[in-house]
């Protein structure tokens, strides 16, 4: 695993910020999935090997979360509700990251 600077730990730490501005409305969605495909195209930047903890993550979120967030509901509200659980999954992936890059002191100062 690659180790990330401080300019890369911003990104992460941008991706999440963005997230809770932008919510779980479902009119928002697709600003939430950029950002997801974003994150995904920044983890394979750390590596595309089995450690890659980030990637992990974000193809488990896609295959259960995120298929959940896009599918068809009754009400507005239960699709609302597979947003949030989508993006809390997606901003915990992200903070995992962050905080495993910094315990393994792989965190380079710039």
């Amino acid at each position: 695993m690659k180790s990330i600077d401080k300019t890369q730990k911003e990104a992460l730490e941008k991706m999440k910020k963005q997230l809770s501005l932008i919510g779980s409305k479902e009119g928002n969605f697709i600003n939430v999935e950029i950002l997801f495909y974003e994150a995904i195209t920044f983890s394979r930047t750390l590596g595309d090997s089995e450690d890659n903890q980030l990637l992990n993550a974000l193809k488990q979120i896609q295959a259960t979360e995120y298929r959940s967030a896009k599918e068809h509901y009754p009400k507005n509200t239960m699709r609302e509700k597979a947003i949030r659980r989508f993006i809390t999954r997606f901003k915990i992936a992200l903070s995992d990251t962050i905080n495993l890059y910094r315990k393994q002191g792989k965190l380079e100062v710039q």
